[in-house]
């Protein structure tokens, strides 16, 4: 056999291969299809198109790819490198479109437009400036704005440890605050940007409030407490603090529970509160406290009960490292910042939503063509229950270590006579039909519970209200609208109405 022959014989064999392949990965789906929507009735269709998507399609493919072995051998070699340059197309365009898709500055953009174009249909004012160009114009105007930042400002090292992206004289230093005396830019949910001048140590309090004794309250949590996205006058800490005028915020974008437990360290645990609210927000504490752990610093807040960074009394030196890494991010172009972006998706692209299998199963590019059809009808314990067991024996260590977060807490706070409460936030999602609650509710008010801590539930007030979905902006997934933080301040003066409002 000469090697024209032996070539063209392995190439006839790859090609059977592959449309045999081919063939039968259709099969598989078209049985995957008629298990999830026939058999189980997991999903059903919504339209005739569905039915012709999953059902049709793949058995017309699978027929043609076996019928077409039998082809000539050039047309059955064509046909082969034809699929297989179709498949390295559509799985690059389907990577390329999911990384795309999931870069926080597309996502804001989306959502913005979104809640712009419901906005201009409701007859509501929308400013459709990102936040760039707000802090852009402001700085236009001599005033001197900076964009609020994740609290945590943590980075990932090569052995997959968070540290800190701030040192001081070579040490590192994590602030747990934003920058001081500055117009923060956070936010637009509503319509309008939430603007607020932090407070001499970075919080959206008003000014020396910090001088203040004794005080009545101290606010720890995330950018729920942080007052996104309402005005600064509107967000519930601040309706607090109407009736106990000494109430501090110390509440940032993005922190979690061990973020939490250092700031009473580091910040409450100089002015001493007569109470601590600690809000727990159900939709990210959990995966917050995850990534937390791997974090050497954040974890010696636990791990040491004498542990701390000093940073109240060293706050004019953590000012201006703040103020330095601020200038460091400043003048960042769009193409720099989308570079980033796409390094961090990229180098998570299994920690997506959907992860690696919704890349495999082209999810995103079926998104954007209106492909995805039909809608769950079963439960997620009813169709599910795998998966439940899954996540039990990951969440359950995580519920576990808030129990100890929380003891450290209640302790540290007890220590000067403080009472440390415990204040559920539900999520959004908890009040949309057809999407399945956090399960980890019960786990979470049970550790809670556990720790002896008094605990405030906001989900039964949110239930208590005609419609708990108009506690959003536009009823989209959001932090709570003016209501909602109306809801929420009202909730917690009820239940803390034993502790004496000031004369």
């Amino acid at each position: 056999m000469t090697k024209e022959k032996r070539f063209l014989a392995k190439g006839v064999t790859l090609a059977n291969i592959i449309l045999a392949g081919g063939g039968i990965l259709c099969f598989l789906a078209l049985a995957y299809f008629v298990y999830y929507y026939g058999w189980t009735g997991q999903r059903q269709f919504s339209s005739w198109k569905g039915v012709l998507l999953y059902y049709v399609f793949p058995a017309l493919m699978g027929t043609l790819l076996f019928t077409s072995l039998r082809l000539p051998l050039s047309r059955k070699i064509n046909l082969a490198l034809f699929l297989c340059t179709l498949s390295i197309s559509v799985y690059a365009l389907e990577i390329v479109v999911t990384v795309w898709f999931n870069l926080p500055s597309v996502m804001k953009g989306l959502d913005r437009e979104l809640r712009a174009d419901i906005a201009k249909a409701l007859g509501v004012a929308f400013d459709t400036r990102s936040k760039r160009q707000v802090i852009e114009d402001l700085r236009r105007q001599g005033v001197e704005a900076v964009p609020s930042f994740p609290g945590p400002l943590l980075k990932l090292q090569n052995d997959a440890t968070l540290k800190p992206a701030i040192t001081i004289n070579g040490v590192e230093v994590l602030p747990l605050r934003g920058p001081a005396n500055k117009v923060v830019v956070v936010c637009n949910e509503g319509g309008q940007f939430l603007t607020y001048r932090s407070d001499e140590l970075g919080f959206n309090n008003p000014g020396n409030l910090w001088d203040k004794r004794p005080v009545d309250i101290v606010a720890v949590g995330d950018s729920f407490v942080q007052g996104f996205c309402v005005p600064p006058d509107d967000n519930f800490v601040s309706l607090i603090r109407t009736r106990y005028p000494v109430t501090l915020n110390l509440g940032l974008e993005g922190i979690g529970p061990l973020d939490m437990l250092a700031a009473i360290k580091e910040y409450a645990q100089v002015v001493k509160p007569k109470v601590v609210l600690w809000f727990y927000f159900e939709a990210n504490d959990i995966s917050d406290l995850h990534s937390e752990t791997r974090s050497p610093l954040l974890m010696r807040y636990l791990m040491d009960n004498r542990f701390t960074q000093d940073l109240f009394a060293r706050r004019a030196e953590v000012d201006q490292a703040i103020s330095d890494y601020l200038g460091t991010i400043k003048d960042k172009n769009e193409v720099l910042i989308k570079l980033e972006e796409i390094s961090a998706v990229v180098r998570n692209l299994s920690q997506l939503p959907r992860g690696i299998g919704g890349i495999v199963g082209l999810g995103e590019l079926r998104r954007r063509l209106g492909l995805i059809q039909g809608m769950e009808v079963k439960s997620f314990s009813e169709a599910r229950p795998a998966l439940i067991d899954q996540r039990a024996e990951r969440i359950i260590p995580l519920v576990n270590l808030l129990h100890d977060v929380l003891v450290e807490a209640k302790q540290t706070v007890s220590q000067w006579g403080g009472t440390l409460y415990f204040v559920f936030l539900p999520e959004w999602d908890r009040y949309v039909p057809q999407r399945e609650p956090n399960p980890d509710r019960d786990r979470v008010l049970s550790v809670a519970k556990k720790a002896d801590l008094p605990i405030i539930d906001i989900h039964r007030s949110f239930m208590a209200q005609a419609d708990p979905l108009a506690l959003f902006p536009f009823r989209l997934s959001s932090h709570y609208n003016e209501k909602g933080h109306q809801v929420v301040a009202e909730e917690v003066l009820r239940f803390i109405s034993a502790l004496p409002a000031p004369a």
